[in-house]
C-alpha cells in the first residue's frame, strides 16, 4: 500500500491506522477524536479537516506528488509505533494499571 487515507467524521484510535503505520505506510486521516490527540501533523501523518473533501484530496495529491514527505512520514511512524505503541508496550501499560488497581487498599 502507497498511502492509508482515514476520512472519518468521529473516530477514536483505530488500530487500522496504528497498523499502517507499523507497517511504514504513510497515513492521511481527519483531525477527529483520538486521531488528532494522537497522530502529529506533518511530522508522523497528514491530518485535514472533518469535513473538507477539498482538504482531503490536496493531502492525498501532496502524498502522491512527494516521495520524501511520504518516506519520512513512514519511518516517523513506525518509529513511534515501535517506541509507544507497539502491542508489547500497550500490553505493558495494561499490567502496571493492573498492578495499580490491585494495590489500592479497599
Amino acid at each position: 500500500m502507497d498511502v492509508f487515507a482515514l476520512s472519518s467524521l468521529r473516530e477514536g484510535l483505530p488500530n487500522v491506522v496504528l497498523e499502517a503505520m507499523a507497517m511504514e505506510v504513510p497515513v492521511l486521516a481527519t483531525r477527529c477524536g483520538g486521531m488528532e490527540a494522537f497522530a502529529k501533523d506533518d511530522e508522523d501523518a497528514l491530518l485535514v479537516g472533518v469535513d473538507s473533501a477539498d482538504e482531503l484530496e490536496r493531502g492525498l495529491a501532496r502524498l502522491a506528488e512527494d516521495a520524501a514527505l511520504r518516506q519520512r512520514l513512514a519511518k516517523t511512524a513506525r518509529t513511534k509505533i515501535e517506541r509507544d505503541y507497539s502491542f508489547a508496550r500497550r500490553m505493558q501499560r495494561f499490567a502496571a494499571l493492573y498492578e495499580r488497581m490491585l494495590a489500592r487498599p479497599r
